[in-house]
């Protein structure tokens, strides 16, 4: 080895602008900051009487104004003085602590722009002039006597002194912490203190250490396990918990966390012991392990939590939970029994909680933070490999608070096929070649939208590079290797299954590709809700720009065109982003558009493509900070002005987080008696649906389950029963004819007595996107219909039970009944008789309802029922009055009703205490006329269903026109004609109702069409109301659109999609034109196909 000393002359050449630009930048800034935060301009004074808007707001204008020329010039003169202080002391500043300390300040800079924003980054910018103060120091330390470190050793050196201190540091604050004491000391001041002590030691102690490159590599990798204090935090609070779950102990996690810094300096002291056995390393790897290693410690503090509330979404979170509970419940292995809607990344943490502390059927949402830490990880490593700047890198990925915009979290782990390309572009090994397709097909199993993407991307990127790339001869001996090692253990795999499941597991694949081939079916209509320059950017410019910079990047790798080796890795990186970017695009196109409010679905990685261009600069090199600057100025200014909402400018960044979440108390709770992990808010929220779990237990077998029609999966978990399907979001996976015909075939595996038809009152889940369950899944609908009746209402549920079914229904109490209004009082109405009251101008209030207040019992459910007829359509509002110890609790319930006889139905919801019923009122909507029949008040042990029963109108906008010109399944109908009901030419008025007689008893055995041959008469499209019914009662209705078109067009209902439908003996049907005259040819009744 060479132990002769490198000297440095001073004084130095002066150094360039860009190389401490940012010092004088940063601290007028920060200076700024402090001596000018006062910005609320409260008017103090009133001279001379000046009202005016300002004055009246308590606004001072004056001072508004003389504050910015005040801040104005206070940045040009202190900018001014530090510019040319930072100049002459260049002079005794090492040109190694320059680049320090302007890429530090580069950092403080954009910083400072987030915390103008509304930002707390008061923690980041401290550890910046800690680091800034201790690179100062160590420029003195290393000055004596002219012996200097030359300045890629002095770089290394005081990059790692940074690390070991920085993980160093975390020990007292992590053992306060769990010992549930107060931290009082910041972290940036011990940070400081420690890198200096460093400094000085190895100065004074041990130059000999870093006289060689590496010697001082081999010291950064022996130490390196102490990069994992940081994490220690975490990971001891979780051991603690894992080992007091398993042997029923309450041991404190502090024990693990000593236990754990001393596992670790052994680990250091014999990898010490064996050092000098290492190959040779180079450093700025080694390095960037260490930071690597601290940048996911400190995610794991940021994201972690011990104990976790979760109120469950009923729908999209029994992706998440279902299979985890069906598979420890009922044994339904997951992609071979049952499958979540985005595969593993829904259900893995839920797998692993339960490997490790046990089952829990949300014990996914506790590991849940695995997902953002693992993400932080990858961004560290993919912008290492691009610009091979440990700075840029570890700033991006922990401390930028728009991190989450330019590499999306949605997206989590498509980084990985980038960084296995990455490793092939640099040796065509059998092992990267594994480690390729592994991510490839990975990502297929992890999330299937997004692994279909991101096998396109792989692919073409792959062949693109084979075609362009002179550095990228592909090594098909190896290919070949690495691809049947993955082959053929996947095809073992599923050999396995066919002997398990023998033939089911070819269906269950069938059954996966219909269900993603549903972009139709769940297509949203607009794109956006106004075509605004942020539609315009996103939809047009932003895919051309994505565009040119995948072709641009193509063209240097074709060209063989790199003036530093990591630009080929940034080329390949948008390539691929770019070619992921539009086979990812079509999601913005069908269903996750911007009309949902968001744009990641539609924008992938296209903020950080457009803003990764910049680092293709020539004349700088990729560790500059003036890059790494310009970089970060692209990719904030695209997302502050392109984000389709404008980012919320209080975001924090990991590092914050972080530090909030080391603080927390629970980590010193983790390991008490009394502490519970999970807590179910939901249970609260949904009522813990008890009820119905209740009436499942006492009236149906455990091994039989129900039909969840509701679109609120979520009820198999709180009732613990099996999902009677291979998906686990029913009925919302079977969204075609194909898909609902499987499902019904499923359903003989399964003895399934009860259906959760409903949620009480609808919900968007009953119609979602506007089209409701029963005529989006009219198959299953249908089949409901025909074997199952309305029973009663459980926790918020209309439920159905088997026709023959025999349920114990219990008592059932009239506690107050009406025929006779006249001793009423009815305000603002008038009486015609004892029944009949006539509303002119202005709403109608009825009182008296009650003589007196009623008793309501704890085990019953209250309903009142409401009889009456109407001259038109209108609205009710029923308001009952709850006494709950002295307080009084008002429920209002708004019923739509229509002309002609009505049967209204209103819940009573109570919460325990509320046993007293004051009052009923009823508010009736003007210029209307009411023949009241009767109102009843009832209570029941099991509350009846009548709300299944109340009639429905579906908008079905163009679905009868495509249905009835344009369905393939219809043009090859074998739907016979039942009877036809109109069969010669015929005009209906607009804003007219004209009535058909329908035949008495068809049959309904398949369910049931109206087929109606018609045009609007007037040139323009109109929307025709058409309701069915009994006498004169209206049972439902529906209302779709007639095209102007010259010729006559078919339209298509399937009235049988309508419970009362089946349920009634229907004697009328009703056309009613709103907007223009219709020419009818033909109405047809039509059996079903």
């Amino acid at each position: 080895m060479n132990n002769t000393h490198q000297h440095l002359n001073i004084p130095q050449d002066k150094a360039p602008l860009r190389d401490y630009l940012f010092i004088p930048l940063f601290f007028t800034l920060y200076l700024a900051f402090a001596f000018f935060n006062d910005t609320g301009f409260n008017l103090e004074h009133f001279a001379e009487r000046p009202i005016s808007l300002a004055s009246a707001e308590g606004i001072d204008v004056t001072k508004r104004s003389s504050q910015f020329y005040k801040i104005l010039l206070f940045i040009l003169s202190a900018g001014g003085i530090l510019f040319q202080l930072t100049v002459r002391i260049q002079d005794f500043l090492r040109r190694d602590v320059l680049q320090i300390l302007n890429g530090t300040a580069m950092a403080g800079f954009v910083l400072l722009f987030f915390h103008m924003l509304g930002t707390d980054v008061s923690d980041l910018i401290k550890m910046i002039i800690a680091v800034q103060i201790a690179a100062i120091s160590g420029n003195f330390l290393f000055r004596t006597d002219n012996e200097l470190l030359n300045q890629e050793t002095f770089l290394k050196l005081f990059i790692w002194t940074l690390a070991v201190s920085y993980s160093v540091s975390f020990i007292p604050y992590h053992v306060i912490s769990l010992s549930g004491a107060e931290i009082r000391f910041p972290l940036w001041m011990l940070f400081c203190v420690y890198v200096i002590m460093i400094l000085f030691f190895i100065r004074k102690k041990a130059p000999a250490l870093v006289d060689e490159n590496e010697v001082l590599n081999r010291l950064a990798l022996f130490s390196l396990p102490l990069a994992f204090i940081p994490a220690s935090l975490v990971l001891a609070t979780e051991i603690s918990l894992i080992f007091n779950q398993a042997a029923d102990r309450h041991i404190k996690p502090l024990f693990f966390y000593l236990l754990l810094l001393g596992l670790i300096l052994i680990w250091a002291f014999f990898r010490y012991r064996h050092i000098a056995k290492q190959k040779p390393f180079s450093g700025n790897n080694i390095l960037s392990e260490w930071l690597a290693i601290i940048s996911a410690g400190i995610a794991l503090m940021a994201f972690y939590k011990p104990t976790i509330s979760v109120n469950p979404d009923l729908f999209e979170d029994a992706n998440r939970v279902l299979p985890v509970m069906q598979y420890f419940e009922f044994g339904k292995i997951p992609f071979i029994d049952s499958f979540a809607s985005h595969a593993l990344q829904d259900f893995l943490t839920g797998f692993l909680y339960a490997m490790l502390n046990g089952y829990h059927p949300l014990g996914g949402f506790v590991y849940n933070f695995i997902i953002p830490v693992t993400v932080v990880l990858l961004i560290y490593k993919l912008v290492f490999r691009i610009t091979k700047s440990i700075g840029l890198a570890f700033f991006i990925s922990v401390c930028y608070p728009y991190t989450d915009f330019i590499f999306p979290n949605y997206y989590n782990l498509i980084p990985l096929s980038i960084l296995a390309l990455l490793s092939l572009t640099e040796k065509q090994s059998v092992k990267n070649y594994v480690l390729f397709f592994l991510s490839v097909i990975f990502m297929i199993f992890w999330r299937l939208d997004l692994g279909a993407a991101n096998l396109i991307a792989s692919g073409l990127c792959f062949i693109l590079l084979a075609y362009a790339s002179e550095r990228f001869k592909v090594n098909f001996r190896n290919l070949i290797k690495g691809f049947m090692f993955i082959a053929i253990p996947l095809l073992l795999a599923f050999s396995a299954a066919l002997m398990l499941r023998q033939g089911e597991v070819l269906s269950r694949f069938s059954e996966a590709l219909g269900y993603v081939s549903s972009a139709q079916s769940y297509g949203l209509r607009d794109l956006a809700h106004g075509k605004d320059i942020r539609y315009f950017s996103l939809y047009f410019f932003m895919p051309m720009a994505v565009i040119l910079a995948g072709v641009y990047a193509f063209l240097r790798i074709r060209k063989n065109h790199f003036v530093r080796a990591e630009h080929l890795h940034l080329s390949v990186t948008i390539l691929f982003m770019s070619l992921f970017f539009i086979a990812n695009f079509q999601r913005g196109l069908v269903r996750h558009t911007l009309a949902e409010n968001w744009d990641t679905a539609l924008t992938s990685f296209g903020f950080f493509i457009i803003a990764a261009s910049v680092l293709y600069h020539p004349r700088l090199q990729s560790k500059s900070p003036l890059l790494s600057f310009y970089f970060l100025l692209a990719a904030t200014l695209v997302v502050v002005n392109y984000k389709y909402n404008t980012p919320d400018f209080s975001r924090k960044s990991t590092y914050s987080l972080a530090v909030a979440g080391m603080r927390s108390p629970e980590f010193h709770k983790a390991g008490s008696e009394s502490f519970e992990r999970i807590t179910d808010t939901g249970i609260e929220t949904h009522g813990g649906f008890d009820a119905l779990k209740k009436f499942l237990n006492l009236n149906i077998p455990a091994t039989s389950t129900f039909l969840d029609f509701s679109n609120t999966p979520m009820l198999y978990h709180y009732t613990s029963r099996i999902v009677p399907d291979y998906f686990c979001q029913l009925p919302h996976t079977a969204h075609n004819e194909k898909m609902q015909n499987k499902l019904l075939d499923n359903f003989h595996a399964y003895d399934i007595p009860v259906v959760a038809f409903s949620n009480v009152p609808y919900t968007y889940w009953d119609a979602l996107d506007g089209i409701p369950n029963s005529v989006r899944h009219y198959r299953i609908a249908e089949y409901i219909y025909r074997n199952y009746r309305p029973e009663t209402i459980l926790n918020k549920h209309t439920i159905w039970v088997k026709k023959d079914a025999k349920i114990n229904r219990g008592e059932v109490e009239e506690i107050a009944s009406i025929k006779d209004i006249s001793e009423l009082e009815i305000s603002n109405a008038v009486r015609k008789d004892s029944n009949i009251v006539t509303i002119p101008n202005g709403e109608s209030l009825v009182k008296g309802i009650l003589k007196s207040p009623i008793h309501l019992k704890d085990e019953k459910s209250y309903c009142i029922l409401i009889d009456f007829a109407a001259e038109h359509q209108g609205s009710m509002t029923v308001i009952t009055a709850l006494r709950k110890s002295e307080e009084k609790v008002y429920q209002k319930t708004e019923m739509r009703f229509s002309s002609g006889l009505n049967n209204l139905f209103v819940m009573i919801e109570r919460e325990s205490g509320e046993n007293i019923m004051e009052e009923i009122e009823l508010r009736l909507q003007e210029n209307n006329q009411i023949r009241f029949l009767s109102l009843k008040v009832i209570g029941e042990d099991l509350p009846r269903d009548y709300f299944s029963f109340q009639p429905v109108d579906f908008n079905l906008k163009k679905i009868p026109f495509y249905w009835g010109n344009y369905d393939d399944e219809n043009l090859a109908s074998k739907s016979k004609v039942l009877n036809v009901i109109v069969d010669n030419a015929l005009n209906v008025k607009a804003g007219h109702e004209i009535r058909f007689r329908l035949p008495e008893n068809p049959d309904k055995s398949e369910g049931n069409y109206i087929l109606i041959t018609a045009k609007a008469a007037q040139g323009s499209n109109t929307d025709v109301i058409m309701n069915y019914g009994k006498s004169e009662k209206k049972n439902g209705g529906f209302s779709f659109n007639i095209s102007s078109e010259p010729d006559l067009k078919k339209y298509k209902i399937r009235i049988s999609t309508q419970f009362n439908w089946w349920n009634s003996s229907n004697d009328w049907l009703s056309l009613y034109p709103i907007s223009s005259d219709i020419e009818i040819k033909k109405i047809e009744l039509l059996s079903g196909d």
